[in-house]
């Protein structure tokens, strides 16, 4: 996964008229401050943020119906996405996330999470291969939930697994999910609601509110996140390679008296392929190390 900013830094500054700018010109291109921003003595950035929204970028031939249309000129339509929406809309609301995630138990309080959104976002061309933003916003979320949510929807849309699947995936009984590859994950915002609205308007804090800023923080996504991302599925094929494993799931359950909530020997070599890719990831920020792998889209 990718964070495509460091939301907030709580740091003690002792000059009242902080410039970014300086604080900028010490730090890589790759890390930004866009604002200096006086908050509460208490202020904690994450015990106060009441959701958080990720987006994952995702080539579109990843959700072509058929292997055979898994190409660099596959071009997703309005009713592929909006089949797509509506598998995502079944997310949608408080659920049993236990199946999504490795180690928990469906009888635990903490496996309940809170989906408030969850839809395709813009699509765009680069390099001749066709890109869509998945956008999810939630309270909160668990190890690999994000990515696993995705593979199981990505194997419906290629008519591998069923919508049932999904359905049945919030119940008790453990499910073989597949999950999507970490290149495309980045956290896209944090909110601070009730903070917001407890101090914005006390006459000495602001809101702590990413819109007026988004002209900047969008021009850095995509000259520093979005273009790794393209960068690494075209030389690596990342993507592309999983697809290819998505078969290999049974999508199969497990009575509850059965489970183990042990990882199964299928996610632990995606864990490691996973952990292989984000040091391939920090490799890249320096070209003349990066290591290219064989196969590439066709």
């Amino acid at each position: 996964m990718i964070c495509d900013k460091l939301k907030f830094l709580h740091i003690h500054m002792y000059e009242t008229n902080a410039d970014k700018d300086k604080i900028n010109a010490h730090l890589p291109l790759q890390i930004r401050v866009v604002a200096v921003i006086r908050v509460t003595k208490k202020f904690n950035s994450k015990d106060y943020c009441v959701a958080r929204s990720y987006e994952y970028l995702l080539p579109t031939y990843a959700l072509s119906p058929t292997f055979e249309q898994t190409r660099k000129d596959f071009r997703i339509t309005s009713d592929q996405i909006e089949r797509v929406n509506r598998l995502l809309s079944l997310y949608v609301g408080t659920h049993n996330f236990h199946n999504f995630t490795s180690g928990k138990s469906p009888h635990e309080a903490s496996a309940k999470r809170h989906i408030k959104e969850f839809c395709c976002g813009k699509k765009f061309e680069a390099e001749g291969i066709e890109f869509i933003v998945l956008r999810v916003k939630g309270q909160s979320f668990m190890l690999h939930q994000i990515r696993k949510m995705i593979g199981l929807v990505i194997a419906i849309v290629r008519n591998i697994a069923d919508q049932e699947t999904l359905c049945k995936s919030f119940e008790k009984d453990k499910a073989d999910i597949p999950m999507a590859p970490g290149l495309g994950l980045m956290l896209e915002n944090v909110f601070y609601d009730g903070y917001n609205k407890r101090y914005a308007d006390d006459g000495m804090h602001s809101a702590l509110d990413w819109d007026q800023y988004s002209d900047e923080t969008d021009a850095f996504k995509n000259d520093h996140i979005y273009s790794h991302i393209i960068t690494t599925e075209i030389i690596n094929g990342t993507v592309i390679q999983w697809l290819g494993t998505i078969p290999l799931h049974s999508f199969a359950k497990k009575t509850a008296a059965d489970q183990d909530n042990s990882t199964t020997d299928l996610e632990k070599v995606q864990e490691k392929a996973a952990s292989d890719e984000e040091g391939k990831t920090v490799e890249l920020t320096n070209p003349s190390t990066s290591k290219v792998a064989n196969s590439e889209v066709k």
